[in-house]
């Protein structure tokens, strides 16, 4: 509980005097949510909630809240649009639908964020506090692969790791915003030193996802690098991209690559999971 009031005491004082920092702070306990609770206990449960209120009624009523732009409003509603046919058509619509109305209130939140960024240098900031908290996350991914301490460990058949979340696809869903994330930064930033560093982030996201097993965020991060290369299709940047995956690869458990070679045999058993 004590760790839980310093948080929102922290956050309130950020909100008056560095609004752009306690936005991400809110982010990156947002993300970091299941690990806090899995240290703190159930104290730590609805801290990001409670932060988030915090954050976005100090900018409210400090008036430095703005009408969302047109622009987000439609990039909301193709998003919305497009999970929802998900919801509709995937293979348990029931629980899609139930998960849908769970995470509802992730979209809102998102609508309110728009309103509060005023330019794109906080949204550069809040993708560093984004980065950040998907570090913390490949990290906990990475202690539990060298301690055997995974999420889910049926002897040494299945071994998944978590850390975010208790389920393991959740976590690699996560892990998956740095990819995209670390590979902007790598590209933007002009000292050695610092490509260094995103290259790492994004070797240790890498390395992660994989340890999490999970097939679906396999196929999308398959996705995500596709897109990557056709935003900037050299060869240059492929080397080093393959190189890069290449090494988180190896940093993780090799039966990945295994899991994801028999989403074609098991399509055509009947079992058509990407969990």
């Amino acid at each position: 509980m004590a760790f839980v009031l310093l948080i929102l005491i922290v956050v309130l004082a950020m909100s008056f005097f560095a609004k752009i920092h306690a936005l991400g702070l809110m982010i990156f306990l947002m993300i970091i949510h299941g690990t806090l609770v899995a240290v703190f206990g159930a104290s730590a449960a609805s801290l990001p909630m409670l932060a988030s209120l915090l954050v976005m009624s100090i900018a409210i009523a400090r008036r430095t809240w703005v009408p969302v732009p047109l622009f987000i409003w439609l990039v909301m509603f193709w998003l919305l649009t497009f999970v929802l046919l998900a919801a509709m058509m995937g293979l348990d619509p029931r629980h899609s639908r139930y998960t849908l109305i769970l995470y509802a209130k992730g979209f809102v939140l998102a609508f309110l964020v728009s309103g509060a960024i005023q330019d794109e240098a906080e949204v550069r900031i809040l993708s560093l506090y984004c980065l950040l908290a998907v570090s913390v996350g490949s990290g906990m991914a990475m202690y539990q692969h060298f301690t055997g301490t995974y999420t889910i460990n049926v002897w040494w058949d299945i071994q998944r790791a978590g850390g975010l979340r208790e389920d393991p696809n959740e976590t690699a869903m996560l892990l998956l915003i740095g990819i995209p994330l670390a590979a902007y930064w790598f590209m933007r930033s002009e000292v050695w030193t610092a490509k260094a560093l995103f290259a790492g982030i994004f070797v240790l996201t890498v390395g992660g996802i994989a340890l999490t097993q999970s097939r679906g965020a396999g196929v999308t991060l398959l996705l995500i690098l596709f897109l990557m290369y056709l935003k900037r299709p050299t060869t240059k940047a492929l080397i080093a991209g393959l190189a890069l995956v290449f090494v988180g690869l190896l940093l993780s458990a090799g039966t990945f690559l295994e899991r994801m070679e028999t989403l074609s045999a098991e399509g055509t058993a009947g079992d058509e999971s990407l969990s």
